[in-house]
């Protein structure tokens, strides 16, 4: 299927896309996603999904989005929720904001078309701390 044209595309060292939204999610080892297909209709909270795993660590995208519930929004956006169940066996995350996207090519570079959005970077030490930088 897809999956394996992207990862042999990657391994042959070809350009590869990535969307936004779950596009943008699609290399990482998790991904960190809301399920719903109507969140405002329906009770649900944030899921870890196994991804292609080309790209060590969890994504979310719409960071800085409050995802609608049944009668209104989240009071956490989605990068706060990450941060609140980060998974322990990982050691890196991407957030992305809404209007953000991150490049992984030699170096980490991040376009913007809204000079408010961000790609936050999570990091956990040693200690299990979790600290938090943008990029």
């Amino acid at each position: 299927g897809t999956d394996e044209i992207l990862m042999e595309a990657v391994k042959k060292g070809e350009t590869v896309h990535a969307g936004t939204s779950a596009g943008a999610l699609l290399f990482f080892n998790q991904a960190h996603t809301c399920p719903a297909k109507n969140p405002n209709l329906e009770a649900w909270d944030y899921e870890y999904l196994t991804a292609l795993g080309l790209i060590n660590g969890v994504g979310t995208a719409h960071a800085n989005k409050h995802d609608p519930v049944n009668g209104g929004r989240r009071a956490d956006s989605r990068l706060e929720a990450l941060v609140a169940t980060f998974p322990p066996e990982l050691s890196v995350g991407y957030a992305i904001d809404n209007n953000a996207a991150v490049i992984f090519d030699d170096q980490i570079d991040v376009v913007r078309s809204d000079s408010a959005a961000n790609v936050h970077l999570l990091l956990r030490d040693r200690a299990g701390n979790l600290t938090q930088q943008v990029l």
